[in-house]
Order: C-alpha cells, then structure tokens, then sequence
C-alpha cells in the first residue's frame, strides 16, 4: 500500500505534527509512505523532534498551489491529510481527514457578518445562498486575517434558490506590494464579464483600511448548478518582489464578501456588513472519512460544518519516569495569540510568580516548546517578565531534551484557552493535550485549564487537576508541592491514565478506521 499524509506545518514539529508523524510510522509498515508538504523538512530531524522512528518515510514537496494537494493524492492508495485548516479535496475516495480543529466556514466574513450569520436565523431564511470556495484560491493561514488570495484566477460558487438574483458584493484588500502599481481586475459571472475595475495603492490609511468593493449580480445557470463567479488579475511571486523564500503565484487578496437578495439587496448596498453568507463543507464529503481528535472537537465539526466525524483520540508516546524532581514543565509552541492558538506562556510565568512570592521554594518552572520568527516577540516578552525567578526557556528543544525534562517533572502546567470567549473562540482553546498526556505517562501531575479537551484527558481529583483562574492554579499546585504522598498517589494514576491513549492503543484503532474506508465502507454526509 502507497500512502500519502499531508502537512503544511511539519517544519513546527507541534502536537498536529506528532498526531500525523504517528500515523505515519504506523502506516509506514505496511508500503512506501510519503509525507507531502510544501516546505523541505528533514525527516530525521522531525523523528528526534517528535520522538519517533521515520526510518521507513520520504518526504516528497509539492507545489503549493490550488489545487496541487488534489493532484498528488491521486498518486496513492491511501491519502490521509493532518493538516490544521486545509480545505484541499481529496483526489481519491481512500482516504482520512483528521480534524484538529475546524475551522468556521464563515471566516471570510467581518464580525457584524459574522455576528448575524451564527445568531440569526431569520437571516438565514431570508437568504438561503450556500457558498463554496472553488479552485484558484490559496490556503488561509491562522492569523492572516483570514485573507483569501487568489492565483490570478479564483472562482467562488454559490447555491442559488431557482429564479432568484442576488446582489454580490466582493472587498479586495490593498495587500499586494505597492511598487507593483494598479491592477486591473475581471469578475466573471457564469462565464460572462461582470464588471471590470482597477485595484490601486490607496491613497491614504482609511482608504486601506476600507479596500475596494465592487458588487455584481450573480443568478444560478440551472437549478442543479451552482453559478459560477470567477476573480481574474495579473499575478506577481513575492520572493522576486520583496525578497524572502515566498514563491507562491498570488494575483489579488479577497478581504470579504458580501450577500444580498430580493428586497435585501439595497440593505448589501448601503449597510454592507449585515447580509452575508457563510461557506460549504462540502469539500469534506471528497474523503472517505472525517476522524476528530477528541469529543469536544466532534461536537464542533457537528455544529459547524454540519458533518458526522468519528472520535480518534491522538496517540500518545509514553515516557520513562526518572528521578523527580521539583520542577514545573509546559510544552507548547511561543506564540501570541493574535496569531492563533497560543498555550499562554506570559500568564503561566505570572502564576509561577505568584507561587514563588507565597514562599514556595526549592520549585522552577521549564518552558519547552517551538519558536519561529513570528513568535520571536512574545517569547522575548515572556522571558522578561521571568527575569529574576528560577524559569528556564528551552527553545527547539532536541527530543533527548524534551523526553530528560518530561523524565524529572513533578508537575505539568497547561494553560491553552485561558481567558479566551468558549463560545466564541473555541478553537484557541486545548482539543486534546497530547503533550498533557506525554507528560502523565512519565509521572508529572497535571494542573490544567478546567476547559474543551482537557476535561477528557485529565480526571479533576484523580490523576490531576483542572483550573479556572490563575489563583486556583497557584493553589492547586501549591498543594501538590507540600504534600509528597499525595503527589506520589496522582502521580501513578497519571501513569495509569496516559496508557489509555498509548501508540499501541492508537494504532488498533487507526487500523479499523483505514480498513473500513479501504474497503468503501465508510461514507461522510457533506
């Protein structure tokens, strides 16, 4: 069996990377294994990183162009994609998607649009449009503010009620280099022209604030097809522009858009962020399965995306115990969290803080995790405020590192999702807390937040313990550090715990799922 698992981000070597690299080792016996991505990676640094054998794997790159991922899956038997927010279709019907999170099919939208399209559904059958992102449009990254770029020629399409026109109107950002100069833009409709108009530097910081909209009125061909919209320009490769290792073909970014009909089409006009609508998932029924990697990201995938998805929770490798310790570890990537999912460093620092001004002594904290030029402000933040206090930061720890600091940890702290709206923001907070998990199987007591996957890792008062604020942080903690028997007793159930979630565990589990789509018997609403 020829298998393909696909990531954009296996150069981070973070907890998306390790759900994949296990599924690679495991599926790595049964036939030549590739790893797609779009960036070199060493493999073997990714396997000490990760901790994990790779000797069987290749790493084949690809382009990273629309519709490039598609292409290569059909290169395989079976093709798993792991990769956080990818909306790329599978080429073949053999194949996995793992979600480790969704993300909303209304990305695209502002807040106010984004506010009505979730809570009112009055709206919703006022204007029963159903949106998809079709070819020519390249990956929106976290943090990017949800920009969708095209490569010159980026169609949309959209689910029409029969004999109804909408009002569409499309916002261009002013993010192409400005010693590029205007450029002209097409809108097609259906194959037609639509409108033509140029995209210039603005002139001043509201106009780029603001960007250029241009509406068009857009009316399905037929009832069964959807109608076509399609955004053509000149295109321009970053790295010959501005210099960097960009090589992407990017025409014009697409900042929103939005959706009127019928009598509501003036109100587009003239109050433009109220009507608008969200995307499809439909992309998702290309895959012969959809696996969440927890119940809290299942009911989600349900909410969001309207899709059944089954439970297959990420494989954890266990870790020796060694002597311990008096010694706190987290293990996360630095990064803020206007750029998406950050494990909250600064305020476990501060709780560490707090910890040591209640007079517990003798303890330090250890902060291992990943860190990339994007990160490099907020970890240089967190390391000042830890001036001054036994806090030791290891950035792109080796895995001999990470497995001697998980070996001689007492406690775990884990901290994803504080402060953030539950509701609102879910997907900043923990889905499931594989590096909670590696942590238990070597002994250290978890004291994390109280939240989304977390609660189905750790049983509060059993192997570990939840918090809510910062002071029931320092309290737990400065509990387990008093008492040894204690610590002694959650620490074993915490060894108990992680086996439930072992590699070994993972693997009979991934096997059923990949026989059962092998054989077409498993299928995906859409």
């Amino acid at each position: 069996m020829r298998t393909a698992v696909y990531n954009r981000y296996w150069s981070t070597g973070g907890g998306a990377e390790k759900y994949g690299g296990v599924i690679a080792q495991v599926l790595s016996a049964d036939g030549p294994l590739d790893l797609l991505t779009h960036d070199p990676v060493d493999v073997d640094w990714l396997a000490d990183r990760l901790h994990l054998d790779l000797s069987r794997v290749d790493v084949r790159l690809i382009d990273d162009e629309p519709g490039s991922l598609t292409k290569a899956s059909t290169d395989y038997d079976l093709f798993v994609n792991v990769s956080y927010m990818s909306i790329d279709r599978a080429g073949i019907p053999q194949s996995l998607y793992v979600i480790h999170f969704p993300s909303p099919l209304d990305s695209h939208l502002g807040p106010i649009s984004r506010f009505v399209t979730r809570s009112d559904r009055l709206m919703h059958a006022l204007l029963p449009v159903g949106m998809e992102w079709g070819d020519g449009f390249h990956h929106r990254d976290p943090g990017s503010g949800n920009l969708g770029w095209t490569n010159g020629e980026g169609t949309l399409h959209f689910d029409i009620p029969p004999g109804r026109t909408i009002s569409l109107t499309l916002v261009f950002g002013h993010q192409r280099p400005a010693e590029l100069g205007p450029t002209d833009v097409r809108i097609q409709v259906n194959g037609r022209t639509a409108r033509e108009f140029t995209l210039a530097p603005p002139k001043t910081r509201l106009h780029a604030q603001l960007g250029v909209a241009t509406s068009v009125k857009v009316k399905a061909p037929t009832a069964e097809v959807p109608a076509e919209v399609k955004v053509i320009s000149d295109t321009f490769i970053p790295a010959e522009v501005l210099g960097g290792n960009d090589r992407r073909r990017l025409g014009v970014p697409l900042k929103s858009m939005r959706v009127g009909m019928g009598p509501w089409a003036p109100v587009t006009r003239w109050m433009p962020n109220v009507l608008a609508t969200p995307g499809s998932s439909r992309w998702a029924g290309s895959y012969g399965a959809l696996v969440s990697n927890s119940e809290f990201t299942k009911g989600w995938v349900k909410r969001w995306w309207d899709c059944d998805s089954e439970v297959l929770f990420p494989p954890v490798v266990l870790h020796k115990a060694q002597a311990k310790e008096p010694m706190i570890l987290n293990v996360g990537r630095f990064f803020d969290s206007k750029h998406g999912h950050s494990k909250k460093q600064l305020e476990l620092v501060q709780a560490f803080r707090n910890l040591c001004d209640r007079g517990v002594e003798g303890w330090s904290l250890h902060l291992v995790g990943g860190l990339v030029s994007v990160g490099q402000e907020y970890f240089d933040r967190v390391s000042g405020l830890a001036e001054g206090y036994p806090v030791e930061l290891h950035p792109n720890a080796s895995g001999e590192e990470l497995e001697a600091l998980y070996g001689r940890a007492s406690i775990y702290w884990h901290a994803s999702g504080f402060g953030e709206d539950a509701q609102r923001n879910p997907d900043r907070l923990e889905h499931f807390g594989i590096t909670t998990a590696e942590a238990m199987s070597a002994g250290a007591v978890p004291v994390v937040i109280g939240l989304a996957g977390q609660l189905e890792t750790v049983r509060h008062g059993i192997d570990g313990f939840h918090f809510r604020t910062l002071d029931e942080l320092v309290q737990r903690t400065q509990t387990l550090t008093k008492d040894d028997a204690l610590r002694a007793e959650m620490s074993a159930a915490a060894q108990a715990r992680a086996k439930e979630f072992s590699v070994e565990a993972f693997e009979g589990r991934l096997r059923s799922i990949v026989e059962r789509v092998r054989a077409g018997a498993t299928g995906n609403p859409s």
